[in-house]
């Protein structure tokens, strides 16, 4: 529900998407926790955005000895999932709601927490699907870290415009975003930094 924050703690992966999107369909806040960080900084970042409900795999659970939230891990928890309801959610989040929380690096002593309303992403990706040509290719490679924000522009428009994403491996890095370039494949967007573009 509103307000509620919940870790995603995945891999890029089809469940890391049905996981963003079912928080937020939930009308709660998501805090994309990178893979790489280190399991203190995953830690403090639990406790300082107080999640309630981490998503992750039964492997990553295991970092977290002295969480005390709930977990549900989404690849060896099917089960139990299954055995919820499947109707449409009713929804009670407002604009001013939080839609997701995403930190600093941490490069200036601790990291800081940016709350993201649902509004200010409406905002963003109505201005992103105006000015982006999202709609006159096949979507978008996704192949930066959820934590990262330059995800939510190559994740949410292909979506929102009907398009499909490619999810670049974590394990390929550089080389798979390279590979998905040269693919032949004639994306709508592709979101890059300049020392992606370097390399």
């Amino acid at each position: 529900g509103p307000e509620v924050r919940v870790g995603i703690l995945l891999e890029r992966s089809v469940e890391m998407v049905v996981a963003v999107l079912g928080v937020l369909k939930a009308g709660g806040a998501y805090v994309p926790l990178d893979l790489k960080a280190p399991a203190e900084r995953l830690a403090f970042m639990l406790e300082d955005a107080q999640v309630p409900l981490l998503l992750c795999t039964h492997a990553k659970r295991d970092m977290f000895t002295r969480y005390q939230g709930m977990s549900v891990c989404l690849d060896s928890e099917w089960e139990q999932v299954a055995q919820q309801g499947t109707e449409n959610l009713p929804t009670r989040v407002t604009p001013e709601n939080l839609a997701y929380v995403i930190y600093t690096s941490g490069s200036t002593g601790r990291p800081k927490g940016t709350l993201i309303t649902h509004g200010g992403l409406h905002n963003y990706l109505c201005w992103a699907l105006q000015h982006y040509p999202v709609a006159e290719g096949t979507g978008s490679p996704v192949h930066s870290p959820l934590s990262f924000d330059l995800t939510v522009t190559s994740l949410y428009t292909p979506l929102l415009s009907g398009k499909r994403v490619r999810l670049v491996p974590e394990e390929a890095g550089v080389d798979g975003l390279v590979e998905a370039l040269q693919s032949g494949e004639r994306f709508s967007l592709v979101k890059l930094t300049p020392a992606h573009l370097e390399v």
